[in-house]
């Protein structure tokens, strides 16, 4: 990854994380994401940072690795308002090169081979992570642009037939149900209960 990518530790503050209503930057938290990898940004919290917060600002095509405890999934960021920062369990990983697309690469990050990958160098008992130097020394294949594009389009159909599949499972159980429902009202009001 180092030939690729800078890598970077998130924001480490002195003290303990809180919402501060005065803040000046947006801290994304692993608590941040929602099950699709998406951020709700408006829902972060404020931090007035105790050091210059220039070098830890995000910019949309940032991947966060989140480089702490038993689940370590890599995000690409879009959307990202000014003044956000990542917090100390992330590795932020910024491609070095136009030849590296950052969804292909949190794609590789993601996927079960690189986490095992990723398990067997992680160090710690309490909460095990993994070390920016053993992250920078995991490798990654590179496949040529277009190919890395055709990846990438193809997970985007495969998110979107899973949430399609969500919303049409959700609906269905709420006809089920309602219909259910319905049945037991009818049956009680002509009164023939069991």
């Amino acid at each position: 990854i180092a030939h690729i990518a800078h890598v970077r530790v998130g924001y480490q503050p002195k003290g303990r994380v809180e919402h501060d209503i005065d803040g000046t930057y947006r801290l994304v938290q692993i608590k941040d994401f929602q099950e699709d990898g998406a951020i709700d940004f408006d829902s972060l919290s404020w931090v007035v940072p105790d050091r210059d917060p220039g070098k830890f600002q995000l910019r949309n095509g940032d991947v966060l690795f989140s480089a702490r405890g038993k689940y370590n999934a890599a995000y690409v960021l879009t959307d990202a308002p000014p003044h956000t920062i990542a917090g100390g369990n992330f590795l932020v990983v910024r491609s070095k090169q136009k030849g590296v697309l950052p969804e292909y690469l949190a794609w590789c990050l993601n996927q079960p081979v690189m986490q095992e990958e990723i398990r067997g160098r992680m160090m710690g008992s309490n909460i095990p992570y993994i070390s920016k130097k053993a992250f920078e020394q995991l490798e990654v294949l590179v496949p040529p642009l277009k190919t890395q594009r055709m990846i990438c389009e193809l997970i985007s159909l495969q998110q979107q037939e899973r949430r399609l599949l969500n919303q049409v499972a959700a609906k269905r159980e709420q006809l089920v149900q309602a219909v259910c429902y319905r049945a037991a009202h009818h049956l009680v009001r002509r009164g023939e209960r069991g």
